[in-house]
């Protein structure tokens, strides 16, 4: 696989949530001083960086959303995919 999609926070933190704290611990603490190194992130936006120790893809793309909360977060989800769909 060539990327592997995680939802992230505005903090940025990859111990908070179940994905991003399964991908963290697979990929190795790299990833997360890597990610950091990116900051800030605001909703909606995209950061990408590489994999490290998962060797089951090349690159991680890292999308920050909002909690859901309905429409708000559709908007927000909606206008995101876009960044790195195209």
């Amino acid at each position: 696989m060539d990327l592997l999609v995680n939802s992230v926070g505005r903090d940025m933190d990859l111990q908070l949530g179940i994905v991003s704290r399964q991908i963290s611990a697979k990929a190795g603490p790299r990833l997360q001083r890597e990610f950091k190194s990116l900051s800030p992130i605001k909703f909606g936006e995209v950061k990408t960086t590489e994999s490290f120790e998962m060797s089951s893809c090349k690159r991680i793309v890292h999308c920050c959303l909002p909690v859901w909360n309905g429409q708000d977060s559709l908007q927000v989800l909606s206008t995101d995919g876009q960044g790195f769909i195209s």
